[in-house]
């Protein structure tokens, strides 16, 4: 699996995952209303819609150091398919693996019709919604990737990497409140260039109080260049867990 990586085999693909051009997390609950009646987290089902691009060839380069945002429109990237995925946790490995779906599919690119390896873009889009309050508070979130990253939590951008970089610890330096029953919009958009790495793992720290988040910024780790996440680990870092990934539930009205 790559950086697409679906944390698990087995599930589904297409169906209930959204807009051909990966935009939204499909219809918002709410808007069916053919559907059941739902409330709390009723409104939602486990996992998020992973919405994968392949780059168009002329715009396929390993030396663009550019931001990431330079490569999202809808002339460089070319959509190939939706499916659903439990989490978001690639540790660094060879890009040759391949890449996969829920299912354990590899997936072909369209433009040379071999096993895709470089060049594309995957969209993860849902919420980050909170059911117990053990889990509740406030969150730094960084993402262990190989190559860029962007990612956006509510209305806050947190990470905008260049779109061609080495494995590497990104921080967003800003603090998310998570509370219970409240399901914040989440969008992680990561680019996989050239060989030889693949990675994509996303992490969050939980805040006791103000002054943790001065220790993230002391501890060094922020922007580092890295092989794992061990030392991300042994600061308090977590692989944000699958219980609070969710997608809409389009069987709700």
């Amino acid at each position: 699996t790559t950086g697409g990586d679906t944390g698990t085999t087995g599930g589904t693909t297409g169906g209930d995952t959204g807009t051909t051009d990966g935009t939204t997390v499909g219809s918002e609950a709410g808007d069916d209303s053919n559907g059941e009646m739902c409330e709390g987290s009723e409104l939602f089902k486990d996992g998020l819609v992973a919405s994968l691009y392949t780059v168009s060839p002329m715009f396929r380069t390993g030396k663009n150091k550019a931001n990431i945002n330079s490569l999202l429109n809808a002339r460089k990237l070319y959509y190939s398919e939706s499916f659903v995925v439990d989490k978001i946790n690639t540790l660094k490995r060879d890009y040759y693996e391949g890449v996969v779906n829920r299912e354990g599919e590899y997936l072909e690119d369209p433009f040379t019709q071999e096993e895709l390896l470089e060049d594309y873009v995957i969209k993860y889009q849902g919420y980050l919604y909170i059911e117990d309050e053990e889990d509740a508070g406030d969150y730094e979130f960084a993402v262990f990737s190989d190559d860029g990253v962007r990612l956006k939590i509510g209305n806050k951008n947190l990470i905008g990497s260049k779109k061609v970089q080495t494995s590497q610890f990104n921080c967003g330096r800003k603090i998310i409140r998570l509370k219970v029953g409240e399901a914040v919009r989440f969008e992680l958009v990561y680019h996989q260039a050239k060989a030889p790495y693949v990675a994509n793992t996303l992490m969050w720290k939980r805040l006791e109080n103000k002054f943790d988040s001065c220790k993230t910024n002391k501890s060094g780790l922020c922007g580092q260049k890295m092989d794992d996440i061990d030392g991300p680990l042994e600061n308090g870092w977590e692989v944000v867990p699958a219980h609070v990934l969710k997608r809409a539930n389009n069987e709700c009205k």
